[in-house]
């Protein structure tokens, strides 16, 4: 016969181990995490994944186009790259200060003025003369505007999806960023097709106020400090008018998040795990950069393909990031939920979700030796693209895990932090993006890229020191700044 544990036995008779209390005064429930309904929470996560592909499919959909671009505004190679540096140094900045506005004053409101100033750059791109200067101005306030949806996405995540279940929402949220570097050279490629460049921003001002439109009616706010878990959306219909003032009412008992201050993000750069986290992601995102950039050329020059048939190999990439994130996501929390199993605890430490990181800093150098060399001789496009393949695989996963960890550290300021970390992974695509050309025109494409995979084995090593200084430090840093970032 089976033997009851204490926990068993307090339920039996009608106590709680948890909360305490009898059968004649039961305890207080615990509220849910979230509120919303899982079918609702399902429906959040969609409209944010589709409004996080926004920013990353801007960036991507004028990669096919460069070389046309720098025709069209008459500049060389080096300065139509520019404006990809432009871009990426634009989005690594701005983050920061809508996260910190979205994790003080709300989502939705931010995620409005966000769409409102994309949609209006894009309608600029779109209809101005062709102009080098007035382009470069244009792609820095059309960053600026997109920069918004891409970590205020992660805190909407973290705000209705409860830690064991972070892992498969935040690889479905990555969906955005990911299926952006897909599908924007495929659309990049087919207008430029069917049409001039000036349509690629014209479809992305289109989408812009699809978005807009769905964040007004459809999208609820909830950010914890200000609506609790969201109980306030219960009896209510999904589609609402547009409102910016919604606030959970206190009952006795009840227990809403205090709001942060916008200032603890220079508290968290001094998070040493936190912050070697971004360096290891921007090491592999820079990397990325430099091989999706010459991407295009490579294929056009030396294999002879055309603008569409370039989109069309960005597939392939595009394809293996969304493997990458979702299969990591999974594993991630099947992982998470076999070490709850096994030592019976309520919860584990963040950095045990750093572990599976490995994978992806293995095989991203493998991926880039490959391009290169391949690449160098001329031979193989289906290995180049293969090899592109790889390289994009092994970065969404590193992203994935890591992305995950920063939401676990501070949940109730989640979007600050994935702003952070792209603090540094953006300069890193954007210095990427700029030197990529010359260096290959110093030391020859394949030289370039075997120095950039032995580059990127500092990631592995960054790894390792995460994990194993990772669980000391942070609980160094909760001691001397604990009180400090709940303020």
């Amino acid at each position: 016969m089976p033997t009851s544990s204490a926990a068993d036995v307090k339920e039996e008779a009608g106590i709680s181990a948890a909360t305490g209390g009898t059968v004649e005064n039961p305890p207080l429930r615990e509220p849910p995490y979230s509120a919303f309904s899982p079918a609702r929470k399902k429906f959040i996560l969609s409209i944010v994944v589709v409004k996080s592909f926004i920013a990353p499919v801007s960036a991507g959909i004028y990669m096919p186009l460069l070389p046309v671009l720098a025709e069209d505004l008459n500049v060389s190679p080096t300065l139509i790259n520019l404006t990809v540096t432009v871009f990426m140094l634009t989005f690594a900045v701005a983050p920061l200060f809508f996260a910190s506005l979205s994790d003080v004053g709300g989502r939705k409101p931010v995620y409005v003025l966000g769409l409102s100033i994309g949609i209006a750059a894009n309608i600029a791109l779109a209809s101005t003369p062709a102009h080098y200067a007035s382009f470069m101005v244009l792609r820095v306030i059309q960053a600026f505007g997109g920069s918004a949806l891409y970590s205020l996405g992660a805190g909407t995540v973290a705000d209705i999806f409860e830690p064991k279940q972070r892992g498969r929402a935040i690889s479905y949220y990555s969906l955005g960023p990911q299926f952006g570097p897909i599908l924007g050279p495929v659309i990049g490629g087919v207008i430029a097709q069917r049409s001039t460049w000036r349509w690629t921003f014209g479809f992305l001002a289109i989408i812009g106020c699809f978005c807009l439109l769905i964040s007004l009616f459809l999208l609820p706010e909830t950010l914890r400090s200000r609506v609790g878990n969201g109980a306030i959306h219960d009896g209510k219909s999904w589609i609402q008018w547009p409102s910016f003032s919604e606030r959970a009412e206190l009952k006795a008992g009840d227990v809403v998040p205090r709001r942060p201050s916008r200032r603890n993000i220079l508290i968290f750069m001094k998070h040493p795990i936190i912050m070697l986290s971004c360096i290891n992601v921007s090491i592999l995102f820079g990397s990325y950069y430099c091989l999706s950039v010459a991407f295009p050329t490579v294929l056009q020059d030396r294999y002879g393909f055309s603008s569409g048939k370039i989109g069309a190999a960005y597939l392939a990439p595009g394809l293996s990031m969304t493997c990458g994130s979702v299969i990591c996501g999974h594993l991630s929390d099947w992982a998470h939920r076999r070490h709850l199993e096994k030592t019976d605890a309520e919860e584990t430490a963040p950095e045990r979700r750093l572990h599976l990181q490995f994978i992806g800093t293995a095989l991203f150098p493998i991926g880039v030796l490959i391009y290169g060399w391949l690449g160098n001789l001329s031979i193989g496009v289906s290995g180049v693209i293969i090899s592109m393949a790889i390289s994009g695989f092994a970065f969404s996963w590193t992203l994935s895990t890591n992305t995950t960890y920063v939401t676990l550290v501070q949940p109730g300021q989640a979007a600050t932090l994935v702003a952070l970390t792209s603090l540094l992974r953006n300069p890193t695509a954007a210095i990427g993006a700029a030197v990529i050309d010359p260096l290959i025109k110093a030391e020859g494409f394949g030289w370039c890229f075997t120095g950039l995979a032995i580059f990127d084995l500092l990631s592995t090593g960054i790894a390792l020191l995460s994990l194993a200084k990772g669980p000391s430090w942070r609980e160094a840093f909760e001691k001397k700044h604990g009180t400090s970032i709940r303020r």
